[in-house]
């Protein structure tokens, strides 16, 4: 019984040494050139809320709905 736990306790050490060798490493992040190049090749956005949309949903862009007439007034005056 004891072999069993021992082996286990063996494989989990290794397969946690094994995930854990890509997180001391440094990410590679673009150069300020690259990230120069992508922001002028970039078009300019022609509304704002446009851009936020793609992103993160911010904002609803405005839309004309027209409304069922609620009350006898506007009814009778369109």
């Amino acid at each position: 019984m004891s072999s069993k736990f021992d082996f286990f306790l063996a494989a989990l050490l290794v397969c946690a040494m094994c995930s854990s060798l890509a997180a001391g490493r440094p990410t590679e992040k673009p150069s300020r050139h690259q990230l120069e190049d992508v922001y002028w090749s970039t078009g300019a956005v022609h509304d704002e809320r446009l851009a936020d949309a793609e992103h993160d949903s911010a904002y609803e862009l405005f839309k004309l709905r027209s409304s069922k007439p609620t009350t006898p007034n506007s009814i009778a005056n369109p």
